[in-house]
């Protein structure tokens, strides 16, 4: 029988601190950096939302992972939890658009209005950014890229054709 609460091995055992959700966070960085430990990366992702439901960074890189690897419908749930976390992280929104878009092109009608609605959304996030890059930024390059990824994702939307407009003005 051993008895472990002499004096000697309290002084002698070291208690190691509990990681935070950051400190798992930046081993997940570490090993999705090498492919070799994406499942490696998977699991600390899964421990920093384990201790931080609402790391929206960990929700985007898991779904990315998962996406990566065929899991559309968890990459859609993590996803759509980041969405929902903040509403207004384009990342997220574009890459719910783009699960749903190929997920669509899977099992075509279950997502098409879906696809529709997240796109809708990430091309209203879009104008926005082109519009202060524009205004705030004096960032005409930058802004330029914005409207012509707009022009390229939402090509029939009512808002298009300023976008069009912005792009044919004389460079600033």
């Amino acid at each position: 029988m051993l008895n472990f609460d002499t004096r000697e091995l309290r002084d002698k055992v070291r208690v190691m601190p509990e990681r935070s959700p950051q400190d798992w966070f930046a081993i997940a960085l570490q090993y999705e950096a090498d492919p070799a430990s994406r499942t490696e990366a998977i699991d600390a992702y899964h421990r920093v939302l384990s201790a931080n439901p609402a790391h929206v960074d960990a929700l985007i890189n898991l779904g990315m992972l998962s996406y990566d690897g065929g899991d559309l419908e968890k990459a859609a749930d993590c996803f759509r939890s980041a969405v929902a976390l903040e509403d207004d992280n384009a990342v997220a929104q574009f890459n719910l658009a783009a699960c749903w878009k190929r997920w669509a092109s899977w099992k075509r009608r279950a997502s098409i209005c879906a696809s529709r609605c997240a796109w809708t959304r990430v091309t209203r996030t879009r104008t926005t950014i082109s519009r202060s890059s524009a205004r705030k930024l004096s960032a005409g390059a930058e802004a330029r890229q914005h409207w012509q990824l707009y022009v390229d994702l939402d090509p029939g939307s009512p808002w298009c054709e300023y976008a069009r407009q912005r792009l044919a003005a004389p460079k600033p």
